[in-house]
């Protein structure tokens, strides 16, 4: 009785010692293993922020501008308009991060670093978050414990981003540097981007949270594993519960496999090397959207299931990975991985990727053998991922797109101020002139009176000769006013639309003109009917002033015989339209769709800036919502205006 009583103590002992030492080994595999994923998943979210901070600090570099940054010499400028210019883009990025601790510029001079930009120096232009300002907001303030990677930075003028936690005298911080540079390429500087310990600590809570949890979860597996090694080997007497148990554990499995497919849109398949018969789960089909195959597995064959439910294009794929397994039927560490595209009954299609391998099966001698002419695998169903990344894709472009026409736009902008700044200039300075001009011409007026006056009161000439004198005299200054005012009004930039006549506006136009065209011997002719439109009346003149001066430059240029421009005037469809043309020869035909284009000039560029036809085609189509077109006549150019 004592014996059999110490035998199943010992049975009890060993029992627990077994459980212990299976719980004991599978805590330690799961510490190491925990433990390595930890440091691995730790070093690839510590790479994924400094790539973005990298990202970041190449971003910020855009927002200014290195030549006007060069002008930054002394702190003396500190507070300064430069300074401030310059700081409020970087500002303005740094309150759309506002995750990051520091954002600022710095140079190098004689190995010594300075600070020149920070974000954190000034209110002026809002507050980053809840961070207070620096200390010493002045620019040039020297960097005591710059990094290593700084300087390298420096010298190698490239991005870099520290590899790990730095500290200086301001905290502790994963830093990202990228050169600052003009658009000829020269270095300016370096611009960097900072999070602190805490902000990267937050960003790797969820790595420690992972390897908690899962060690919790290895804990608890292997207290079940212990429990249930335990309860095994008390059970162990009875094989008919162990073998219902085994069976009810094998149908849990299937059903949990069943549903981590049906998760995952996961489906297994298999095929002989040889016959090429093809198996496929029972979930095969469904998830290409056919009908349910009632639970059964679908045999076919490679060639039949191309031929209904493979894209066209990818059957070539498909008949390549056979081959290749066909190639590797006696290399046992044989695996593939590819993706194909699917058809679905509507006749779109999605997409499969598939990892293959060999079978395997269990020796009698317990060895495991590898089939050589059967290969299984998983397909994933993944056309959601694919889709979205076609959308990513079509975003991308989209933006990039819209990156483009904004920045044509704002040239565009730019073209336009330069030309009203020289307009606007040419204004004031045709004003200053008719100021001058109008009191000499005033003056002369009075004299001329004088002179009337004198010679009718003392009688020596008589009065119609005396008029026949003074008239011609007074008409001719007259017209000089007239010019002068005719000149000063053309040049005046205008700020409101008015209702103003087509036919006035050409002429007044011409009177401005016409001394150059005379003593060239152009003649002009202008016909057609009157319109009176709502415009810019002085932009207007502008463009016909332009398009009158470049067939005139033509006509000199080309020595033309019997030069002539001809200015008509008529409707069609109920809308104003100008037509200008010449018998100047024309406009080369590889050069007429480049007509209007900025900077673009037929002329010496002493001569020509390439600017008159293409602001001209803004002033009509933007300004004035028309259309400037031009084509080739049998004799010359012919510019038309729709208004």
């Amino acid at each position: 009785m004592g014996g059999t009583s110490s035998s199943s103590q010992r049975r009890q002992a060993q029992i627990r010692w077994e459980s212990f030492f299976l719980s004991f080994l599978i805590l330690l595999f799961a510490a190491v293993s925990i433990g390595w994923f930890y440091l691995k998943a730790y070093e690839a979210v510590l790479a994924s922020e400094r790539k973005d901070l990298e990202r970041l600090a190449q971003a910020a570099a855009t927002v200014i501008d290195p030549q006007r940054h060069a002008l930054l010499r002394s702190p003396e400028q500190t507070g300064s308009d430069l300074h401030h210019e310059l700081l409020e883009p970087l500002v303005r990025f740094h309150q759309q991060f506002p995750s990051l601790e520091y954002v600022y510029t710095a140079i190098r001079q004689d190995h010594t670093i300075f600070f020149v930009l920070d974000t954190r120096s000034t209110d002026v232009f809002g507050t980053i978050g809840e961070r207070d300002l620096l200390e010493d907001g002045s620019l040039f303030v020297v960097y005591e414990n710059p990094s290593p990677t700084l300087h390298q930075a420096f010298s190698r003028q490239h991005v870099a981003s520290e590899p790990e936690l730095h500290d200086d005298e301001y905290g502790t911080f994963l830093s990202a540097y990228a050169p600052l540079r003009d658009q000829d390429g020269i270095f300016h500087g370096i611009v960097g981007v900072d999070i602190n310990d805490r902000e990267l600590k937050t960003r790797l809570a969820h790595v420690r949270r992972a390897g908690i949890a899962g060690f919790a979860l290895a804990l608890t597996f292997a207290l079940v594993v212990a429990i249930g090694h335990t309860l095994f080997r008390h059970q162990q007497i009875s094989s008919q519960l162990l073998l219902r148990e085994r069976q009810e554990q094998l149908s849990k499995s299937e059903h949990l496999l069943k549903q981590t497919q049906q998760l995952g849109r996961i489906t297994t398949w298999s095929i002989h090397l040889e016959t090429l018969e093809l198996r496929l789960d029972e979930f095969h089909l469904s998830l290409m959207g056919y009908p349910d195959t009632s639970q059964q597995r679908l045999i076919t064959t490679l060639p039949a299931y191309s031929e209904g439910y493979v894209h066209p294009d990818d059957i070539p794929l498909l008949q390549q990975r056979l081959q290749y397994a066909r190639e590797n039927r006696t290399n046992d560490t044989y695996q593939d991985a590819f993706e194909y595209r699917f058809l679905r009954p509507d006749g779109s299609h999605g997409y499969f990727s598939v990892v293959a391998g060999r079978l395997r099966f269990r020796e009698a001698d317990g060895s495991m053998s590898a089939s050589s002419n059967i290969v299984v695998g998983l397909a994933q169903d993944i056309s959601e991922r694919k889709s979205a990344e076609q959308a990513l894709m079509h975003l991308n472009e989209e933006l990039e797109n819209r990156i483009a026409s904004a920045v044509e736009a704002v040239r565009e902008k730019e073209r336009l101020l330069l030309y009203q700044s020289r307009l606007a200039t040419m204004g004031e300075m045709v004003a200053n002139i008719a100021h001058q001009w109008r009191q000499p011409l005033t003056a002369v007026s009075l004299h001329i009176q004088d002179l009337q006056m004198e010679a009718e009161s003392a009688g020596s000439v008589d009065n119609a000769t005396v008029q026949e004198a003074i008239i011609p005299s007074l008409e001719q200054i007259r017209f000089m006013s007239r010019t002068i005012d005719d000149f000063s009004n053309f040049f005046k930039p205008d700020k409101d639309k008015v209702f103003f006549s087509l036919r006035e506006a050409v002429e007044e136009t011409l009177f401005l003109l016409s001394p150059g065209l005379r003593s060239h011997n152009i003649e002009v002719h202008l016909e057609g009917q009157d319109d009176t439109i709502l415009g810019y009346l002085n932009e207007f003149s502008q463009v016909i002033m332009n398009i009158l001066n470049n067939a005139r430059d033509a006509l000199i240029s080309r020595g033309v015989e019997r030069p002539f421009i001809d200015i008509r005037l008529f409707h069609v469809d109920n809308r104003p339209v100008i037509t200008i043309a010449d018998n100047a020869g024309g406009i080369r035909e590889h050069l007429v769709h480049h007509i209007f284009e900025p900077y673009f000039t037929t002329k010496s560029t002493s001569s020509g800036t390439g600017l008159g036809l293409y602001m001209s085609k803004v002033i009509i189509e933007e300004s004035m919502g028309g259309k400037l077109g031009v084509r080739n006549t049998e004799v010359g150019a012919e510019f038309r205006i729709e208004l």
